[in-house]
């Protein structure tokens, strides 16, 4: 008797883009008007892997305006699956203004990847600046720069100054295709 196993080319677990940007963190808090914000308004719509070391899942709680580098952060109103779950349909909130107590519903799905990362389908926002936020963790200046000003992705950004997670991190902010894993 054999066994055969198949893997599904579609399982988001084994085919996903990165997300790799620590400045999406709520450990993050930009200053509107002063530093750059972060929109996902021409993200492609697709499944998706946060890959920052400051934290690669969505809060769970309310995100506030500045938080996660943008005006209008986006949050999981509801809790992360587990493994058993597989994809499931979950509800994101934009927080605007704090209208509506700071959750304008948005539709998700969220798949737990063994326990070991989560992935999930997002679509682009409906205007700027609005992004998806993932991490708690602070970020740590890079070595040879102040705090006031950090040249990352090609603008001046400021470094907090508050307790950090990890070092080392990449400060490349980008999207990265997806890809098999």
């Amino acid at each position: 008797m054999y066994l055969i196993v198949q893997l599904d080319a579609t399982d988001p677990c084994l085919t996903h883009g990165n997300l790799n940007n620590p400045f999406r963190s709520t450990g993050y808090v930009a200053r509107y008007g002063v530093d750059p914000m972060l929109c996902d308004q021409n993200l492609p719509t697709g499944w998706y892997r946060f890959v920052s070391e400051v934290g690669g899942k969505m809060p769970e709680t309310k995100a506030t305006m500045g938080q996660c580098e943008t005006y209008a952060p986006i949050w999981l109103k509801t809790s992360h699956p587990s493994t058993a779950d597989g994809i499931v349909d979950r509800t994101a909130c934009i927080n605007f203004n704090d209208l509506n107590n700071g959750c304008l519903p948005m539709g998700i799905k969220v798949k737990n990847c063994n326990d070991s990362f989560y992935v999930y389908r997002l679509v682009p926002t409906l205007g700027c600046p609005m992004a998806y936020c993932a991490g708690t963790c602070l970020i740590k200046c890079p070595p040879n720069y102040s705090k006031v000003n950090v040249y990352l992705s090609g603008a001046d950004r400021r470094c907090p100054s508050s307790q950090v997670c990890k070092h080392n991190i990449d400060y490349k902010s980008r999207y990265s295709p997806p890809q098999r894993v």
